[in-house]
């Protein structure tokens, strides 16, 4: 993101440090530690756009989450929640050949 948008101040956060050559990365890019449950260290309406990807699986407080993601988009701002995108079926069982399906998956992200 931040070396498709070089003008962006782009910010990364993940619960856990990043394993990544930090000499390779854009000067647009901050990589911090936080977790959302707990409150994050920006000032609120800090962020035009906040993105979350592949995080339905780590997520226990849903509400938590939500009120810090609102507290940190500025008024107008744009919230982007993306999952995976691997084919699972919708049905419990799946097809043959398809793996145990999504009713599966969700029930190991619920662990």
């Amino acid at each position: 993101m931040a070396r498709e948008f070089p003008k962006a101040e782009v910010v990364g956060l993940d619960l856990v440090p990043y394993a990544t050559n930090e000499a390779n990365l854009p000067s647009n890019l901050q990589l911090v530690l936080g977790d959302c449950a707990k409150g994050l260290e920006f000032p609120d309406a800090y962020f035009d756009i906040v993105h979350a990807r592949l995080i339905v699986g780590g997520i226990r407080d849903w509400k938590a989450l939500l009120d810090e993601v609102v507290r940190i988009t500025k008024p107008g701002g744009l919230m982007v929640f993306a999952e995976s995108c691997v084919p699972w079926p919708l049905v419990d069982p799946a097809p043959e050949g398809v793996g145990n399906g999504f009713v599966d998956y969700m029930a190991m992200c619920a662990k």
